[in-house]
């Protein structure tokens, strides 16, 4: 069972890894082309090329021959029974205690990570880097 996880785990970031060395090989004549030393927009443009195709490769034999098993039954009310399932999630996970202190330490650690980061950029509030559109 382990080999079994552990080729997956392989497979995946080798599945990461080549597109990341093409975009980045693409990147880098592309460079090499320019005075300036700047990311070309044509460099850009193959690069996102490259990642949909490789995506768009492998996820449709996947999305045409994998039927999803296991899912939520559309709902007359999708926001109100969301909450619902948010809270009912909130009163489930009271029987976690070492999880839900966890994720609450998880909360505080990366908050302070993005205080970091945030303060390299001068943006005022630590969230707002989830929010920004740029």
């Amino acid at each position: 069972m382990d080999w079994i996880s552990s080729c997956g785990f392989a497979w995946g970031y080798i599945g990461g890894a080549v597109p990341f060395v093409a975009v980045i090989a693409v990147i880098i004549i592309g460079m090499s082309s320019g005075a300036s030393g700047a990311i070309s927009i044509g460099s850009a443009k193959i690069a996102f090329v490259i990642v949909a195709l490789w995506w768009l490769g492998f996820s449709f034999p996947i999305l045409k021959n994998v039927s999803q098993v296991h899912f939520i039954e559309p709902a007359a009310h999708p926001i109100k029974d969301s909450f619902i399932r948010l809270f009912k999630t909130f009163k489930e996970i009271q029987k976690y205690k070492n999880a839900f202190l966890f994720l609450i330490a998880y909360f505080f650690y990366i908050d302070g990570v993005d205080t970091i980061i945030t303060d390299n950029r001068n943006n005022p509030f630590t969230m707002v880097r989830g929010f920004r559109l740029n």
